[in-house]
């Protein structure tokens, strides 16, 4: 699945300050980080300074002290702020530490060779499908994501594994925020209909995105659980809708859910 680079922009909000045993100097330079990486955009002093609500001065002092650790780098003309090179690098490591990473990483090339199509590791991250890992087809026309990309939680396969197995409170207010978006004529934009289709996907045991986040592709995933049973990431297989046909749909689903099993009992579940 193509990065869609429109979801991952969010409604920038002020974090709450922590009730007790916290910096507050430290946990405001925190904000100010996760001010930027919410940002499509580097943003400006007087806006940074009214998201933290404090005055210029001490916001001015903040980034500063960040951008002398190379966290944040200001635009040399406009200067704005956006997140700098040390973030990237720490989030490299953070992600290539990841146990589930680590144990998937041998599996996910094997169910490349085995399918033939692009393979994503995705996990669920606050309110977002994140991508992990990837690998890509070695078709010359191929589907593939990198990691960090954002997935739309009900219209792509990974997301609706993930959003499949959320408790039924969690699941509900996810999806009732704001109208679903219909990003082809297939997306379920539905409530009613999409719970109904994810009470399929859990009996079944495998999701399928029927072009509906891109004309074009389809997909199908499985969940990967860990040692308490918990859903804790999905893999999901990408193509051109030419390759994955309906037909091969029931076959591409028994090689993913064979995979997510394998990384499941690795992470250390035990099916009943």
């Amino acid at each position: 699945m193509p990065a869609p680079e429109e979801e991952t922009t969010v409604v920038l909000k002020p974090i709450t300050e922590s009730r007790a045993n916290h910096i507050q100097s430290l946990d405001r330079g925190l904000q100010l980080l996760e001010f930027l990486s919410q940002s499509s955009e580097p943003m400006g002093l007087a806006e940074l300074a009214g998201l933290l609500r404090v005055d210029r001065s001490t916001a001015h002092r903040l980034l500063g002290t960040l951008a002398q650790r190379d966290f944040v780098r200001q635009d040399p003309e406009s200067k704005h702020y956006s997140l700098g090179l040390k973030v990237v690098e720490l989030s490299r490591r953070a992600v290539d530490g990841l146990t589930l990473r680590i144990v998937a990483r041998d599996r996910l090339r094997h169910l490349v060779h085995e399918s033939g199509e692009s393979v994503n590791l995705v996990v669920m991250v606050r309110d977002q499908v994140v991508c992990v890992d990837a690998e890509p087809s070695p078709a010359v026309l191929a589907v593939s994501d990198e990691v960090g990309a954002i997935y739309a939680l009900h219209a792509t396969a990974a997301g609706k594994i993930l959003l499949a197995h959320l408790p039924d409170a969690q699941r509900t207010n996810l999806l009732s925020r704001e109208p679903l978006p219909g990003y082809t004529l297939r997306t379920l934009t539905d409530l009613n209909t999409l719970q109904a289709h994810l009470q399929l996907v859990r009996q079944q045991g495998y999701a399928l995105d029927d072009e509906e986040r891109f004309s074009g592709v389809r997909c199908v995933a499985a969940p990967v659980r860990d040692r308490r049973s918990k859903v804790v990431a999905a893999i999901s297989i990408s193509g051109p809708a030419t390759r994955i046909t309906l037909e091969k749909v029931p076959e591409l689903a028994g090689l993913v859910k064979k995979t997510a099993s394998d990384i499941s009992t690795a992470l250390g579940y035990t099916p009943n």
